[in-house]
């Protein structure tokens, strides 16, 4: 059994759905974004470590004016 198996039970038993894709970064972007739920999609790099109040910077910076979801940066 490999560490990418192993991973991938550690993530669903934390209630999180994984995805097998086929290789190419905007092919599985678009399909984690089919299947998403939520109102605010945020994708990261594996090795991006969000600051503790990720939460409220990001309706800070929807809630600005003139300001798309959309936007990025």
């Amino acid at each position: 059994m490999g560490a990418a198996t192993i991973a991938r039970w550690r993530w669903r038993g934390a209630g999180v759905e994984v995805l097998q894709s086929e290789a190419g970064r905007a092919r599985q972007m678009n399909q984690g974004a089919a299947v998403a739920k939520g109102e605010i999609l945020l994708f990261l790099h594996a090795d991006t470590q969000l600051p503790l109040d990720y939460p409220e910077q990001i309706c800070q910076a929807l809630a600005r004016p003139g300001r798309s979801p959309e936007h990025s940066g």
